[in-house]
């Protein structure tokens, strides 16, 4: 039995082509991932990232209040939460931002990501 598919009068051997199929799904997957979805830190393990670094420090004395904000991304196609630094700066009742740091988790590349930003300051 062969599995046709008729578009516009032109018939495709379904069958034929099911053995590339999948290396072509999977070659697109590594190639929109390699394209667009650069890590903060422009490190990326395929299986799993674990990482934070500076992202900015001012000028400000390094304060006591500490505030954070998480955006977490599931499959690559949902993301939530909250990365702003104005956003937690006024959660954590901070006025002058001494620095901005991140944390970076990535569980199979995109599989799970998650981006924590750090605030600190008075």
């Amino acid at each position: 039995m062969r599995l046709t598919l008729q578009i516009d009068g032109s018939r495709i051997d379904v069958m034929r082509y099911s053995r590339i199929l999948p290396l072509a799904f999977a070659l697109g997957l590594v190639l929109t991932h390699g394209s667009g979805c650069v890590t903060p830190g422009g490190a990326g393990g395929l299986i799993l990232n674990y990482y934070d670094g500076p992202f900015l420090v001012t000028g400000n004395n390094v304060g006591t209040k500490r505030g954070e904000g998480t955006i977490q991304c599931f499959l690559g196609l949902a993301c939530f939460g909250d990365g702003g630094i104005s956003n937690i700066a006024r959660r954590a009742q901070i006025q002058k931002i001494s620095t901005v740091d991140y944390e970076y988790i990535s569980v199979i590349s995109f599989l799970y990501t998650s981006t924590t930003i750090i605030v600190t300051g008075e």
